[in-house]
């Protein structure tokens, strides 16, 4: 049985009109729709190197453990897949990760905990992959197969939705890699926010 991912969009500048209705068929879908937690408030008390830092939290409220995936937002930049050292109360050390470089000591940061997200597709066979966040965030694709190596990653602003599929003209962004991961933050304090992905592929060999 196939699938079908049907994509709209209408936009309009100085009353010129931009349209698109497109159908991706393909064998299988692959579908989440999830809760993203709150971010939570921290400053960065030590910044060690443009990757190594110590931020400070509240004690008696944070959720952050050792050894936890951490995505950093502040304003002006983000910095995403960071892992958490060994938390001692308030004190949360952290290193490595992909984005931004770290901004000056005592900035204000924003730290999320993504939803992971199990996914298994050959990139080779995706036909469509839509992701959209209901605050403004990203949505990570990882190659397991890879050592963790990061596929692709779309920022993504409040309420809006980002895509590729087979009919643009942009190269396949999954191609030679095997997704196995997707996580999903966003850096919002406030309240918690609608995340999801759809994936369209084909079984064919990759």
């Amino acid at each position: 049985m196939s699938v079908t991912a049907t994509i709209k969009q209408s936009s309009s500048i100085g009353g010129v009109s931009f349209s698109e209705s497109v159908s991706i068929t393909g064998d299988g879908q692959i579908v989440h729709d999830v809760i993203v937690p709150v971010a939570q408030d921290a400053s960065l008390t030590t910044r060690t190197s443009d990757t190594v830092g110590t931020l400070t939290m509240d004690e008696s409220a944070h959720t952050v453990t050792t050894g936890a995936r951490l995505d950093l937002y502040w304003a002006g930049g983000s910095r995403r897949g960071v892992t958490a050292g060994t938390v001692s109360g308030a004190s949360v050390p952290f290193s490595g990760g992909s984005g931004d470089n770290l901004p000056s000591a005592l900035t204000d940061i924003y730290v999320a905990l993504p939803v992971e997200l199990d996914v298994s597709v050959d990139g080779d066979n995706v036909a469509a992959a839509l992701a959209g966040i209901s605050k403004e965030g990203q949505v990570v694709f990882i190659d397991i197969d890879a050592s963790e190596e990061e596929i692709a990653a779309w920022h993504i602003g409040a309420g809006g939705v980002k895509m590729w599929h087979e009919n643009n003209a942009d190269t396949n962004p999954f191609a030679s890699h095997n997704i196995g991961r997707v996580y999903i933050s966003h850096k919002d304090t406030s309240a918690a926010a609608t995340g999801r992905i759809g994936i369209v592929y084909d079984n064919v060999a990759g």
